[in-house]
């Protein structure tokens, strides 16, 4: 039996994809002001936006995600698949593994070789719960279909100057938009925008202890956020010979930092041969990390 159109939402859904980071913050205030327009369909404005949370974004994305709904015309749905960093803790410590609590660390191997471990986290923690998260606020059931001819438009964050990681694929039901993209705007340009609306500035949002931050990140983190460096340089040392109970059996040891040396022992005031997953776009994690 076909599904049926959700009472709810009877049209096609326009949905934003919302990291909290400075380009999908400035995108989803943007939709909500007027000054950006939805594609053609459904109810003719943006019904939801939705956030993963891995619960180990830092304390100012939190305050500015909570700041930020107040603005908004529209809802922010938050999902989570769970406590990231507990959930690979437990792994450690207990053997139990939960699917996608794979973090990129920079390994050394038993043979001395450097390589990195796999990135599961980001499709699992961000992409999945997005994907099941829309389903379940449109009242899909598991392994129900979407409506025949139904389209799910989602409107990422991308600007302009990071063009290389848009999406080329459509997925189902699911359009892909990027309107800073087609509207030519770049990270500073979101910036600039929010300025003269007179904004604050968004926090950079990515779990607090990505191995992908630069040291300009990590600096100002150790500098201005304590708590949040505490939390990191801990992580670091619990993960560091723990390549066989997290199944790299290969692995001889783990850092957070591709010195791979502990974290707290990088001098952070050299400047950076840290690399960033994508440059200096890299702190935000919109619905999929450095989106």
């Amino acid at each position: 039996m076909p599904t049926e159109r959700s009472k709810k939402y009877p049209g096609d859904l326009n949905i934003i994809s919302l990291g909290a980071g400075v380009q999908s913050s400035m995108m989803a205030l943007a939709f909500s002001r007027g000054e950006f327009q939805v594609k053609p369909g459904g109810s003719g404005k943006i019904d939801f936006a939705i956030f993963a949370d891995t619960q180990n974004e830092g304390d100012g994305t939190y305050a500015w995600l909570d700041y930020l709904e107040k603005q908004l015309n529209f809802p922010v749905i938050r999902v989570t698949w769970g406590n990231l960093q507990e959930d690979v803790e437990n792994y450690i410590d207990n053997g139990v593994y939960k699917r996608g609590a794979s973090i990129p660390f920079f390994l050394v191997g038993l043979d001395g070789k450097k390589g990195l471990a796999n990135r599961r986290c980001t499709s699992t923690y961000k992409i999945e719960q997005i994907e099941q998260g829309i389903r379940r606020e449109y009242g899909l059931k598991k392994g129900q279909r979407w409506p025949k001819g139904m389209v799910v438009n989602q409107y990422l964050g991308i600007s302009y100057d990071e063009i290389f990681r848009m999406k080329t694929f459509e997925k189902a039901s699911y359009r892909f938009h990027y309107p800073l993209v087609e509207k030519k705007i770049t990270r500073m340009d979101c910036f600039k925008w929010m300025e003269e609306r007179q904004y604050p500035k968004p926090a950079k949002s990515a779990c607090v202890y990505c191995p992908y931050h630069d040291n300009k990140f990590w600096k100002e983190m150790r500098d201005e956020r304590p708590k949040e460096w505490k939390q990191c340089v801990d992580f670091d040392k619990k993960v560091r010979n723990a390549g066989p109970a997290l199944g790299l059996s290969r692995a001889k040891e783990l850092y957070i930092h591709s010195q791979r040396i502990p974290l707290d022992q990088v001098d952070l005031d050299k400047g950076s041969d840290q690399p960033s997953l994508f440059g200096d776009m890299a702190d935000e994690c919109e619905g999929m990390c450095g989106v």
